[in-house]
């Protein structure tokens, strides 16, 4: 039987994996990675490296809280090594900084809590709907 003029045979796969249909992990959509083992505990300022249990990549962090891709630019680890202490503004949901505030200049404990309140109060944190999360690059993450 002849060939059509517009047939033309299937392309290679593009990659390796079988053509099945396979579920995302629950952190590619929360961003939530969670290290399938206990990590060793590593020296101060220094990452701890781990295997995610859900999409089995490589995960690091820098308090053992807060788990990222390791190898991928991260705002918040960036920022952490700073000399300068800051607030940021995250959209939890996507994991994005949308403000950073210094508070270096900032001698009194009191005067940062103070400017916290008013940062919550603008961003409107305390509604129930709010995806946005205050955190302060001296602790890792405020979830007060």
């Amino acid at each position: 039987m002849p060939r059509s003029a517009f047939f033309t045979p299937p392309a290679a796969p593009a990659s390796p994996v079988p053509p099945t249909v396979v579920a995302m992990a629950s952190c590619w959509y929360t961003r939530d990675h969670r290290p399938s083992q206990t990590p060793p505990l590593s020296r101060d300022g220094e990452p701890t490296y781990a295997r995610c249990r859900h999409c089995h990549r490589d995960i690091a962090s820098h308090n053992g809280q807060d788990w990222h891709i390791a190898g991928g630019f991260n705002a918040e680890a960036a920022g952490r090594n700073h000399a300068q202490a800051f607030l940021s503004v995250v959209d939890v949901l996507d994991e994005i900084v949308v403000a950073r505030f210094p508070i270096g200049a900032m001698n009194d404990e009191d005067e940062i809590r103070a400017f916290k309140a008013q940062l919550r109060l603008r961003y409107a944190m305390d509604a129930p709907e709010s995806m946005l999360e205050l955190r302060d690059s001296r602790y890792g993450r405020m979830l007060a």
